[in-house]
């Protein structure tokens, strides 16, 4: 939508690096096409294992937009806690940073597919699949202090109330309106 209405506005800073709403939604939906051509689709679930690079929000919402659900993984996770988010949260495919070899071990542990997002796109554009308010759209994965990780399922209707309350309730963001994200995007502030 913001890549609709402004698409020349700034949507990522990282460091010297700018891309506007139509340069981020583009490169988007290039990485969708190359998921949809790994069998990524509606309902199935990706595993997203990086920092906060502009490759992130470029992964999370080509999870989205092909009606898939993102599973976004802390990335001090070990090899052996990556393999158990992948195989508890039924991850059919890791998108993991090059610099993050926990997540190629963990992806080999749990036996499915790693692919670095930087080098998987496509030229093909790819629509955006509609979904339902009450389907699944990412898990969030608790730090399991008390004993396991535990998958908290987010759906559409929780991710656009979650952007709505924030933008306009809370902050009252506008459209010149700079905002720094200091904690991890994997994070549940990173879903705000």
């Amino acid at each position: 939508e913001s890549a609709r209405r402004s698409p020349e506005h700034i949507a990522v800073i990282q460091g010297e690096e700018r891309l506007t709403y139509a340069q981020l939604w583009e490169q988007t939906c290039g990485l969708a096409a190359a998921l949809r051509t790994r069998g990524i689709g509606a309902g199935e679930t990706v595993a997203l294992l990086m920092p906060n690079v502009i490759d992130f929000p470029q992964a999370y919402y080509a999870i989205l937009s092909l009606g898939a659900i993102v599973v976004p993984v802390c990335t001090l996770l070990t090899a052996d806690e990556i393999a158990y988010v992948l195989r508890d949260s039924g991850a059919k495919l890791l998108i993991c940073h090059p610099a993050l070899t926990a997540g190629l071990d963990g992806a080999a542990r749990a036996g499915i597919a790693c692919i670095d997002a930087a080098a998987a796109s496509s030229s093909a554009g790819t629509p955006v699949v509609s979904r339902e308010a009450q389907d699944d759209a990412v898990i969030l994965y608790t730090s399991g202090t008390t004993g396991k990780p535990k998958g908290a399922v987010l759906t559409q209707l929780n991710m656009v109330m979650n952007a709505t309350v924030c933008a306009f309730d809370l902050f009252d963001v506008r459209d010149d309106d700079i905002l720094l994200c200091a904690l991890p995007l994997f994070h549940s502030f990173g879903q705000t």
